[in-house]
């Protein structure tokens, strides 16, 4: 259990609350392992269902690099939907 792995358990008993920052340590332990198993999941998917997934999973992460570099210019709303609608050019 992650409150007895960070020694919180004790804490939690002693104040009866965590601090921001513990319980800020924990969501990101738990953001951690979830990120994990959601990738194994999208492997096994991908791996099912073959090529129609990789074409999806394509268009996603082109999406993503997208997001992130308009993140670093300063773009705060971006439209990416035509991604989604347009069928895939063939490589």
């Amino acid at each position: 259990m992650l409150l007895s792995k960070f020694g919180y358990d004790a804490r939690l008993r002693e104040r009866g609350t965590l601090m921001p920052q513990e319980v800020a340590r924990l969501r990101q332990a738990i953001r951690d392992h979830l990120k994990d198993v959601l990738k194994e999941i999208d492997d096994l998917v991908i791996k099912l269902l073959g090529e129609s997934v990789k074409v999806v999973s394509k268009a996603q992460s082109q999406a993503s690099e997208l997001r992130k570099s308009s993140k670093s210019r300063g773009v705060t709303s971006l439209v990416t939907l035509d991604k989604w609608f347009k069928p895939p050019k063939d490589e």
